[in-house]
């Protein structure tokens, strides 16, 4: 009882000082966006459900949905842009979702379903997977979309580098998440809108 009572009284003296602080999950560490951002809302989301609810099962749970609901969205928009024959609006509108989910989260939200439904929202940022890795091929010649490709996992490789660099030094000058969600959710929308200065294709049925 003397242990649970002492966590108890640390808990709610940590409670008081991010009260005081203005961030209501603060103390932990996340990447920046690229093909990294969503990233952040995964890794964060565990701590998040900690904070209200210590129990291992649930949190895990909880933990698991926006999981859940990537993959299906994946899957979704992967189908429908193969169908429809068209990447440029199912590679931003992810981005979109996700930079909505972002700025939803520089309010920092004390409630875990709203947390809950914005950390979803931005990882469903990473739908557009499918869509981006069939326009290369479509837009080159294979050499050229083979160097491409390397390229584009080059660069996210330092971005995956470093984001959590730039997350951490914003965070620890200004005392907030607030700076660097906004970071986040600008590079976000940009991503979408960068895709729209690709030339618009007709593509037939054979690809």
């Amino acid at each position: 009882m003397d242990r649970k009572q002492a966590a108890g009284r640390k808990a709610a003296g940590s409670a008081n000082d991010a009260d005081s602080a203005g961030p209501s999950f603060s103390h932990h560490r996340a990447p920046g966006y690229g093909l990294f951002a969503e990233l952040f809302c995964l890794l964060q989301f565990p701590f998040l459900v900690a904070h209200y609810d210590e129990a291992h099962f649930n949190v895990g749970m909880l933990g698991a949905l926006p999981y859940a609901a990537l993959f299906f969205a994946m899957l979704a928009n992967g189908w429908h842009s193969d169908q429809q024959r068209e990447r440029r609006w199912h590679c931003a509108v992810p981005s979109f979702i996700a930079a909505v989910g972002l700025l939803g989260l520089v309010a920092q939200p004390r409630s875990t379903p709203i947390s809950l439904l914005l950390i979803t929202l931005a990882t469903l940022g990473n739908a557009y997977l499918p869509a981006l890795w069939a326009m290369p091929t479509e837009y080159l010649s294979k050499s050229a979309a083979a160097a491409a490709v390397g390229m584009i996992n080059g660069v996210g490789s330092v971005a995956g580098f470093a984001g959590p660099y730039l997350f951490g030094y914003l965070n620890t000058k200004f005392g907030s998440f607030s700076y660097g969600l906004s970071i986040l959710a600008f590079s976000s929308l940009a991503a979408g809108l960068l895709v729209f200065r690709l030339p618009k294709r007709n593509l037939t049925a054979a690809g």
